[in-house]
């Protein structure tokens, strides 16, 4: 086997070994986008670790941590790690490094704390959906996104320091925060890694 072929497979040994090393810790990573894979994977691991702590007070469970680093993925399944998250009685705690977009950051401000290093990004916009049909079939599927996209306006406001009149000023674009600007501002990050808290008190 060659040395590009070796270098590969100590490579993969590696990333095997960190992520295994990771949930040992409670700490599941979503840096890809949110497919249904990624789904199952989140969410059977936040059910898992909540029935380990089935019988203990919330006070005394160890936290879960979700690593978010995504550009985003469907809304229907990003809602399922949402509903899994605020179903949670063990505390889920963000951290955001990079960045978090579309259905990413949606999943990012439905945690218990948020956390995030200053120069991470988040992107908001609504629940733009392609969608082929005619006739009343097309009506059927708009009125569906016009709720679709009330959701997701209610999931914001009721997550973060959003005005209805703020977020109805940015319908329809997309709007990008700085972590430590309007990101922090605006409720959706609680804490700067580096300022508000130190990195060795989150991992």
């Amino acid at each position: 086997m060659g040395e590009v072929a070796m270098e590969l497979l100590d490579n993969n040994d590696f990333f095997d070994k960190t992520f295994e090393e990771f949930l040992n810790d409670r700490v599941i990573i979503l840096n890809n986008d949110i497919t249904q894979d990624v789904v199952e994977q989140v969410v059977l691991q936040i059910m898992k670790f909540n029935k380990q702590d089935k019988d203990l007070p919330v006070e005394k469970r160890k936290i879960i941590k979700l690593v978010v680093n995504s550009c985003g993925g469907e809304v229907a399944n990003g809602y399922s790690i949402i509903d899994i998250v605020k179903a949670s009685k063990t505390p889920i705690h963000a951290i955001l490094l990079g960045y978090a977009y579309s259905m990413a950051s949606l999943i990012y401000i439905s945690a218990h704390k948020k956390y995030a290093l200053k120069n991470s990004t988040i992107m908001l916009h609504d629940g733009n959906v392609g969608a082929s049909s005619s006739g009343s079939k097309f009506k059927d599927i708009a009125k569906f996104f016009d709720k679709m996209d009330e959701r997701i306006k209610q999931f914001v406001l009721d997550n973060t320091k959003m005005t209805s009149e703020y977020y109805d000023s940015k319908y329809e674009k997309e709007f990008y925060f700085y972590a430590d600007e309007e990101g922090k501002e605006l409720g959706i990050v609680d804490f700067i890694i580096g300022e508000d808290c130190e990195l060795d008190e989150i991992i």
